[in-house]
C-alpha cells in the first residue's frame, strides 16, 4: 500500500514539473519575396460597332449601310475609327419654304433603328488623349451643282460607353454646326481620357434618332430635281 501510494506521488510530482516547463518558442524564418508583373502594350481595335443605346462589348451590332458601294470598314490599329453611320436624308417634295429635313437613323440588319453614331477606340495605352474633327464638302449634283445655303448639323449629340462618363471625351458642343470646307472640331479626349471604345450619338432615345441629323435649307435655295450629295472627311488626331 505505501509502495502504492509513493509511486502515485511520484507520477504527481512528475506530472506538476511537467505542466510547469517554459513553451518552446517557434523558429521565425527571413520571410522571402517574389517578383510578380503585368506588362501593358498596344493593342489593335476589334472594329465590332457596338449599339449606341446600349453598348456592350460583348453584343456588338450589324449595321445596314445605306451605300453599298461605300466601305464601312474602319481605320484599324490602336487608335481607330470603328464605325460612321454613312446619313440618308431621302426624297422630298421641291419647297419654297426654309425646311429642315433630317437623316433616317441607323438601321440594324435584323430591322431594328439606333441613331446615328461614330465609334472611336484608343487601346494605345498611353493615355495622351485625342481629337475628332470633320470637314464637310458642300452639298453638290454629280454636275458640280451646289445646293446652296445648305446648312448640316448634329443636335441630341451624347458620348457612351461601357464605363464611366466622367473617363470619355467631351463633345464641342450639344449641336454641332458644319461649315462647308471648314475643320468642325467633334470632340475631344484630354490626357488620360478616352480610352477604350466611346460612341458619339446622335440622339439619346430611338425617338430622337430621326430628328438628331439635320439638314437646313433656306427659302431662297435654289432645288432641282436632281440628288445632292455631300462628302464628310472625318479626321482623328492622335493628340488633344
Amino acid at each position: 500500500m505505501n509502495k502504492l501510494c509513493k509511486y502515485l506521488a511520484s507520477l504527481a510530482v512528475v506530472a506538476l514539473t511537467l505542466s510547469n516547463l517554459p513553451a518552446l518558442s517557434a523558429e521565425v524564418q527571413e520571410p522571402v519575396i517574389s517578383d510578380n508583373n503585368f506588362s501593358v502594350v498596344p493593342g489593335e481595335s476589334a472594329g465590332y460597332p457596338l449599339d449606341p443605346l446600349n453598348p456592350n462589348p460583348y453584343s456588338p451590332i450589324d449595321p445596314v449601310n445605306p451605300f453599298p458601294e461605300l466601305p464601312t470598314v474602319g481605320t484599324g490599329g490602336d487608335l481607330s475609327i470603328d464605325f460612321i453611320s454613312n446619313f440618308q436624308f431621302g426624297q422630298h417634295f421641291v419647297t419654297t419654304k426654309e425646311t429642315d429635313f433630317f437623316a433616317q437613323p441607323q438601321a440594324l440588319s435584323d430591322g431594328s433603328k439606333r441613331p446615328n453614331f461614330i465609334q472611336i477606340t484608343d487601346v494605345r495605352g498611353s493615355g495622351t488623349g485625342w481629337r475628332l474633327t470633320a470637314i464637310q464638302s458642300p452639298f453638290e449634283t454629280e454636275f458640280n451643282e451646289v445646293l446652296r445655303g445648305a446648312a448640316l448639323s448634329f443636335e441630341h449629340t451624347s458620348v457612351v460607353a461601357d464605363r464611366p462618363s466622367e473617363n470619355g471625351p467631351t463633345l464641342s458642343a450639344a449641336t454641332i454646326d458644319f461649315i462647308v470646307n471648314e475643320e468642325t472640331p467633334i470632340a475631344t479626349a484630354e490626357i488620360s481620357k478616352g480610352m477604350g471604345t466611346w460612341l458619339i450619338r446622335m440622339g439619346q432615345t430611338e425617338e430622337e434618332a430621326s430628328r438628331s441629323v439635320k439638314l437646313n435649307l433656306p427659302n431662297d435655295s435654289t432645288k432641282m430635281k436632281k440628288t445632292y450629295t455631300t462628302k464628310i472627311q472625318w479626321i482623328l488626331k492622335d493628340t488633344p
